[in-house]
């Protein structure tokens, strides 16, 4: 008999200590869950202002890109011309060696004068 009021005297206490663990996982479950939906939050945040970075490189990428195409278009000629302008200066090259040449002949011509012109005036 004594065991019988032994036992139903501890009954109530597993009871409370069943509702008080029901109601601690309940409330960790609860804080769990509001911890998760704030790290999303928080990573939200944060792909979002990464997408406004990307989106602020994709726009100068795009930029760059314009500016070097204008460039391809505008020399694009100048790869036609180049072999032109190459003859042209090896014209000039030519034509500015039978210079020198001439120059060099007028130099020894104009040596051999000073030095006639020296000997009559001596």
């Amino acid at each position: 008999m004594l065991e019988s009021c032994a036992h139903s005297v501890r009954s109530p206490r597993r009871a409370h200590r069943r509702e008080f663990d029901v109601s601690a996982v309940l409330l960790q479950t609860i804080f769990s869950g509001a911890e998760l939906l704030l790290l999303l939050g928080a990573l939200l945040l944060a792909l979002s202002h990464i997408r406004g970075a990307l989106e602020g490189i994709r726009h100068s990428m795009m930029r760059i890109r314009w500016g070097v195409d204008a460039i391809a278009s505008e020399t694009a000629p100048l790869a036609e011309q180049a072999t032109a302008l190459l003859a042209g200066t090896e014209q000039i090259a030519s034509g500015v060696e039978t210079i020198a040449a001439g120059l060099s002949s007028a130099e020894s011509h104009l040596a051999e004068t000073g030095a006639t012109v020296q000997r009559l005036t001596a």
